[in-house]
């Protein structure tokens, strides 16, 4: 049995034991100590002995303090995002797991373990319409394959996007709609309908006069 006289001077975590002090509850050894605090406390030797107590008890009241310390940006948009971007990967329970874990798109595990980690290789979100956009769809998350984009590139990075080509440009037809000045909805029900493309693109009084022309030359007919 440890002799109590043997512990004054002793460390025990945050404690260094000074002096004996009346005996407690039972007759139980107790001891006066310091805190690295700078506050003193009577500790029984057998909380001491058995590592019980570590402090006068500020350690219970840093230590969440420290778990829970973050880099102060849990309440930003770029946090969030990276909340989600783990969410879609790694939670089975996730509504778009299907569409990310569950069909292998991977985050590297420097960004699954670390926030500080991501928003270093990403830095600050650009603008609110700016969000995680992976540059080859079917690769993961990760520094080389990730940047912020706006809704229309990742529109145009979705593997259901149908790409037009027209007088030697590549575009989506989301692409092709602002380039003409159609609408969207209207350019894509011709293209659905097997209108040609340069048809396709013409202006709204273009495309009224030329099916003008062509009931016309109906009507000429039918006569």
């Amino acid at each position: 049995m440890t002799n109590p006289s043997d512990l004054i001077g002793q460390r025990f975590s945050r404690l260094v034991v000074l002096s004996r002090a009346q005996n407690g509850c039972g007759s139980k050894t107790r001891f006066n100590c310091l805190c690295d605090c700078g506050t003193q406390s009577v500790v029984y030797s057998s909380a001491l002995l058995r590592g019980l107590t570590k402090s006068c008890g500020c350690w219970r009241v840093e230590m969440p303090s420290r778990v829970f310390k973050t880099h102060g940006m849990r309440r930003t948009a770029e946090y969030r995002a990276w909340c989600h971007m783990k969410t879609r990967c790694l939670n089975p329970k996730s509504r778009f797991y299907h569409r990310y874990g569950g069909r292998g798109i991977t985050i590297c595990q420097e960004w699954i373990d670390s926030f500080e980690v991501f928003y270093r290789d990403m830095g600050p979100r650009p603008s609110p319409r700016h969000s995680v956009e992976r540059k080859k769809g079917e690769e993961g998350y990760n520094p080389a394959n990730c940047c912020w984009a706006l809704p229309g590139a990742q529109a145009a990075n979705r593997s259901t996007v149908r790409f037009i080509e027209f007088n030697g440009i590549t575009d989506t037809m989301a692409g092709w709609s602002r380039r003409s000045g159609v609408s969207y909805l209207k350019f894509r029900r011709r293209i659905m309908d097997g209108w040609p493309i340069e048809r396709a693109l013409e202006a709204k009084d273009c495309a009224v006069r030329a099916l003008l022309f062509k009931d016309d030359s109906a009507e000429k007919k039918a006569a």
